[in-house]
């Protein structure tokens, strides 16, 4: 393969990063090659010479590990794209896995973290507002949307995309409060003295954290970082992981076939072999995952390994709203909308991809 074809798919996700390791003494640094990205890259190669999409060899380990029914295999498989996840960040293994490091260590770590943080960031697009898209087709048809409220448009996602990419890779603690009021007033160009008022209100949350003995910081119960992930999977029991992924990949499938089939019933796309009401699209638009969870699915997300793994071990935090049995009943929610049966599909979920 060029060098320009290698390029393009460490640009569009399909490749990590190349972690950089500092010289000491203000030498600069050097990027080093991981053997796992030439061994992804190896396997991109082969698909792409056999004319295979790239998508459908980026979920074969995962959907492998379910029909096989193989809790070993299925952790293996999490736990090294979070692997791989973090480190196109440049973070070194032993950082994740808890061992002593010195403080010179960290401090080239977190300047890694930032700048790789930062270059994802301005390369990412804003994005898509397929909830208030999807309100305002309701809305053309006549339906009764009062009860949907509208999300927030965001003018500048850049700075919020930063720290969530921070977060991931170093935890709530990798990023201050002050730079979360920020990123989040930038994003949504709000005034000054709400952003300082958005700054004290983080605070005062923080403090009753403490009181209450919980992690004192305000990401904490939104967003988890890759190490707090990886001891999720470690320490779940065979079952509740096999569940979690189960759940997460045919929940996610059946998203793009819900917002596929809602399209069809706002008249603005052809028909589908499934129907979904044009009330049933206002229920989704309702439903507390949807707004916390099933917005976000893409058709990226949703076929990308790498991404379901980060989803599987969310799942596995009952705090979260995209919690396993969170998921689960929105699951039978999304069946019911398009009009199948209302049963168990989990005990199904070991074959073949739904859509």
């Amino acid at each position: 393969m060029s060098v320009y074809q290698l390029e393009r798919w460490r640009a569009a996700g399909y490749l990590p990063r190349h972690p950089r390791r500092g010289l000491g003494r203000g030498r600069g640094t050097r990027a080093e090659l991981l053997p796992a990205t030439v061994e992804r890259a190896e396997l991109l190669a082969r698909s792409a010479r056999q004319g295979r999409a790239l998508e459908t060899v980026l979920t074969t380990g995962l959907d492998q590990a379910l029909r096989e029914h193989s809790p070993a295999v299925l952790r293996t498989v999490v736990i090294g794209h979070l692997h791989r996840r973090v480190a196109a960040f440049g973070i070194e293994p032993q950082l994740l896995s808890g061992a002593d490091v010195s403080e010179e260590a960290w401090d080239e770590q977190a300047e890694a973290v930032l700048q790789a943080a930062a270059d994802r960031a301005r390369r990412s697009q804003p994005p898509p507002e397929t909830h208030n898209f999807l309100r305002d087709l309701a809305q053309q048809r006549g339906l009764d949307v009062e009860g949907v409220a509208r999300m927030p448009r965001w003018q500048e996602v850049r700075p919020l995309l930063a720290v969530i990419l921070r977060v991931f890779a170093g935890g709530p603690g990798a990023v201050g409060l002050e730079e979360i009021a920020e990123a989040v007033g930038a994003g949504l160009r709000l005034p000054e003295p709400v952003v300082e008022e958005m700054k004290t209100t983080f605070a005062a949350q923080e403090l009753a954290q403490a009181d209450r003995g919980e992690t004192p910081h305000v990401l904490s119960e939104h967003l988890a970082g890759a190490q707090a992930l990886i001891a999720a999977v470690e320490c779940a029991d065979d079952e509740a992981l096999m569940r979690a992924a189960a759940v997460v990949r045919l929940t996610t499938q059946y998203q793009m076939l819900a917002l596929l089939c809602s399209l069809a019933a706002l008249r603005v796309a052809p028909g589908m072999p499934l129907r979904m009401e044009p009330e049933g699209v206002v229920r989704m638009l309702q439903h507390p995952v949807w707004i916390c969870w099933g917005q976000t699915v893409s058709r990226a997300i949703a076929t990308r390994e790498e991404s379901l793994a980060v989803l599987i071990a969310e799942a596995l935090d009952p705090r979260r709203p995209g919690n396993t049995d969170g998921l689960q009943d929105y699951l039978r929610f999304l069946r019911v909308e398009l009009g199948l049966p209302d049963e168990d599909v989990l005990s199904a979920s070991f074959g073949d991809p739904v859509v």
